[in-house]
């Protein structure tokens, strides 16, 4: 799990956000670890696993932060763009997801067996069955999305839409994947 190359090298010269944007996908790998590879006590897997994720998203919401000090290095005159600034409800999401999740709440990760294909998709008679476990953060809903100061910022069907659609693509390909998918749309708009 990593940011694609070409996303990688369009934020490569912002070295402080370039470095947010990898460890914020580190985390969330590390979200899904095991007692070996996290190197703690079974008993401690699970709170391990759910602060990597914690620390995933407070690694993401720092990268609005961060920009100022890299623009300013590279002598660069740009406003930073800041996730609710956006016009991608992914990015709004999961900078709420880190307010909700650090500041409000604590929400459990658990493990989904999901059967997938694995290869190429331009050879699907080389694809190989596995069944992998996915991670899904639990009990997000849009009451515990409105305990946000900031759920006043949306109404409340794009709270039910953002909510249901998260959900649903957690279920489908696990909390880590969605949030890959918010990082690398967060730095494709950063690309310098």
């Amino acid at each position: 799990m990593r940011i694609d190359d070409d996303v990688a090298a369009g934020i490569a010269p912002l070295k402080r956000l370039s470095e947010r944007a990898s460890n914020a996908v580190r985390f969330a790998y590390w979200a899904g670890g095991t007692s070996e590879t996290l190197r703690c006590h079974e008993s401690e897997v699970q709170q391990f696993r759910e602060g990597c994720f914690r620390a995933a998203l407070t690694e993401f919401a720092s990268m609005e932060e961060v920009q100022i000090l890299d623009y300013k290095d590279l002598g660069i005159s740009r406003t930073p763009i800041r996730l609710n600034e956006t016009s991608n409800p992914l990015l709004h999401l999961f900078r709420e997801l880190r307010n909700l999740e650090v500041h409000l709440r604590h929400s459990e990760l658990r493990s989904v067996e999901k059967d997938v294909l694995w290869g190429h998709m331009e050879r699907p008679d080389e694809a190989k069955a596995l069944t992998v476990s996915i991670w899904i953060l639990d009990d997000l809903s849009p009451k515990t999305f409105e305990l946000l100061r900031n759920s006043k910022n949306y109404t409340s069907d794009q709270i039910d839409v953002m909510i249901s659609w998260l959900n649903a693509s957690q279920v489908e390909w696990g909390i880590q994947e969605v949030f890959l998918l918010a990082v690398e749309a967060y730095c494709r708009i950063l690309k310098v």
